[in-house]
């Protein structure tokens, strides 16, 4: 290596040295998740090229529904532990697939699901209960998180959104389960209903995106095809 190829080396380690004493800690953990989700899901899930450019944040929720969750949840629920992640997304009942608007926390301790508006919890879990998350290797937006049997026999949870990525990873890290993350290429995926019974989510590609109950019975999810993945 020449002196001007071994000067340029040593200039662009040092404005890396720079950029990384230059971030914050939230900027840092930020950089943490993208690295997780690269490793993780590059070349095995359809949508993640499309997610790489895109900046990772704490909330997608518009400043008004921050305003009223610090009133309604945040002043309620105090021993759930700091803020992490919120998004809104789209929850689908065990039984029936009833699609059902949902905002999710992500705490320090737990995930809890906000009906938007009232944004009274529908339901909650700790980290400690997550025994799987599940996505396809295509290119939508399920997520269905497996959660130990308790006394209600709730199941599983099922849920979509257009940040299925981010949504996954940060779950993962933040509940110390990053090795309870698959990515399914057979198809398919069984969840529990509850009390027992079992139901199957089935995935395919198809010129639009639909996700709804099909004439089996089963959750039918069909995404548009991405190449190159």
């Amino acid at each position: 290596m020449d002196a001007s190829s071994h000067l340029k080396v040593m200039y662009r380690r040092l404005l890396a040295s720079k950029l990384i004493k230059s971030l914050t800690p939230d900027t840092k953990s930020l950089y943490t998740l993208k690295i997780a989700a690269s490793d993780l899901f590059k070349g095995h899930k359809a949508s993640y090229p499309s997610s790489v450019p895109l900046k990772y944040n704490t909330s997608y929720l518009s400043h008004q529904d921050i305003t009223i969750k610090e009133q309604l949840f945040d002043a309620k629920y105090l021993d759930c532990g700091g803020h992490k992640f919120s998004l809104h997304c789209t929850k689908y009942d065990r039984h029936g697939y009833k699609a059902r608007q949902r905002i999710i926390v992500i705490t320090e301790k737990g995930c809890y699901l906000l009906e938007p508006g009232s944004f009274k919890v529908k339901e909650s879990f700790n980290f400690r209960d997550i025994t799987g998350i599940f996505v396809s290797s295509l290119s939508d937006g399920v997520v269905v998180i497996k959660l130990q049997p308790d006394t209600q026999n709730r199941g599983d949870l099922i849920l979509e959104t257009l940040y299925a990525i981010e949504l996954v990873i940060k779950l993962g890290f933040y509940a110390n389960k990053l090795e309870h993350i698959s990515i399914v290429t057979t198809g398919s995926i069984t969840h529990d209903k509850g009390k027992g019974k079992m139901g199957l989510i089935t995935f395919e590609e198809g010129p639009d995106t639909l996700t709804s109950r099909g004439k089996t019975g089963n959750l039918e999810v069909i995404s548009m095809e991405i190449s190159g993945i």
